[in-house]
């Protein structure tokens, strides 16, 4: 699909960071020298452990150093001072991220988010594609509201080519738009789309919404759209297509024409296709959905002609079909429903019967509904 974002190269500099971190209480001249935290020690080359290799979860060289964080997880749980123990086993083993990691977290603690920042750089400078070290940066750069740092990491996952960083990239798109640059952050989802990366259910939702909220209302209809012929398993596309489309309809509704509220086609279209396509176990959320839509209609037609009596012929003729359609989406989804959402249902249906006047009814539902849960 093609994009109109600028490429990230003739992009606007706006994303510098804030000016108070270039004061003198937030020195960050050093932020990049390794001797400034750890002095250079002898160990923290890459050939003291593992000859240049990563030291990786399930090896036992990873136990050892898992051990020794441990430890000084527990003294410093009895108030000890335990900042030189953490850069001890960071020297020591300089590439195993996890030190980095939790002495980061230990600094973040502290209160020391240009510190938390150095040690997770100083970090990167021994293991420079680790995910989990990118991942910690990016939350650290979005509390110092510097969204270079973030685009920087977010290059990094892309330079990786893996589909498993496609989720740490949109993330990071999405906190650069967060940052109020919402041009960059086009530009990261225009790079993963040149890529071919956006395979998974879940980031191209994410996609999808990033385009609602801050391009086009009609492109992102139509990528919604696009996504869902090739995502057809997907529930969380068509929960959030279903929601689209009944807005829609609501926006787009005459307020006089009392008969044509409760008629949303286009959605009972889309229902009945994720009825063949999704999997039995999300079937009566389709009906759930299709029961909340009914029910939403109701009332915006019972208030409308509560103020304005000269719409009562028409609710009359309409409002019978409107709850039997309800009542039909209820039934199904009780039958399908699993016992741990059997609740809901019951909530549901009795906020319908207390809508048409049948109070007692709606009072031994509203029980039923306690006992389920």
């Amino acid at each position: 699909m093609a994009s109109h974002a600028p490429p990230m190269s003739q992009m606007p500099q706006e994303t510098a960071i804030p000016e108070y971190y270039e004061n003198s209480a937030f020195d960050t001249s050093g932020l990049y020298e390794p001797s400034t935290l750890y002095g250079g020690a002898s160990h923290g080359s890459p050939d003291a452990h593992g000859a240049g290799q990563e030291i990786v979860k399930g090896t036992s060289l990873f136990a050892l150093v898992k051990s020794q964080l441990d430890d000084v997880a527990a003294r410093r749980k009895q108030g000890a001072e335990v900042e030189a123990e953490y850069e001890a086993v960071c020297r020591e083993y300089p590439l195993c991220h996890l030190g980095w990691l939790e002495m980061s977290r230990y600094e973040m603690d502290q209160g020391c988010m240009l510190r938390c920042r150095e040690v997770i750089l100083h970090g990167l400078e021994y293991l420079p594609n680790n995910e989990a070290l990118l991942e910690k940066r990016v939350k650290v750069e979005e509390r110092l509201r510097n969204v270079e740092g973030v685009v920087a990491c977010a290059e990094t996952f892309l330079a990786m080519s893996s589909t498993r960083c496609v989720k740490s990239i949109v993330e990071a798109a999405i906190v650069v738009a967060k940052l109020g640059c919402g041009y960059q952050a086009s530009a990261l989802f225009a790079a993963l789309l040149r890529h071919n990366l956006f395979t998974q259910g879940g980031v191209t939702l994410d996609y999808v919404r990033f385009v609602f909220k801050t391009e086009d209302y009609e492109r992102g209809l139509a990528l919604l759209k696009d996504s869902l012929a090739k995502l057809s398993k997907h529930g969380p596309i068509w929960f959030f297509t279903f929601s689209v489309l009944e807005q829609n309809h609501t926006a787009r509704w005459c307020l006089g024409d009392i008969s044509n509220r409760p008629y949303n086609r286009e959605l009972e279209v889309h229902l009945t296709q994720a009825l063949l396509c999704l999997p039995d176990d999300l079937k009566w959320k389709v009906f759930y959905i299709a029961a909340q839509a009914q029910l939403r209609s109701f009332t915006h037609i019972r208030l409308r002609t509560r103020r304005w009596k000269r719409y009562l012929l028409a609710y009359c003729a309409h409002y019978p079909r409107v709850v039997t359609v309800c009542f039909h989406y209820l039934r199904e989804c009780a039958r399908l429903c699993p016992d741990d959402y059997k609740w809901k249902v019951w909530l549901l249906t009795g906020r319908v019967l207390a809508l048409v006047g049948r109070r007692r009814s709606a009072i031994r539902v509203g029980v039923a509904s306690k006992r389920h849960s």
